[in-house]
């Protein structure tokens, strides 16, 4: 139950940085690279630390399914 907790709250918080950086004028040009530019990389970049550490190596399966959460945010909602 705790794994589907993290897995909606770091696509959530993905979402609102890349959101955030994106549309601050002094960060603005950190959205032309990379993992600021996209929400499902970010996120996944953002949660795999997190993930590998508390649950293994099951951590990077949690990860990418946080980042598809994410990117299902950024489509949908």
């Amino acid at each position: 139950m705790n794994e589907i907790i993290y897995i909606i709250g770091f696509a959530c918080i993905g979402n609102l940085i890349v959101d955030f950086i994106a549309n601050f004028k002094p960060l603005n040009r950190l959205s032309k690279i990379k993992p600021f530019n996209c929400e499902m990389c970010f996120t996944f970049w953002l949660s795999i630390c997190f993930m590998t550490y508390s649950f293994g190596a099951i951590g990077i399966l949690l990860a990418a399914i946080s980042a598809l959460v994410s990117n299902f945010i950024y489509k949908y909602i």
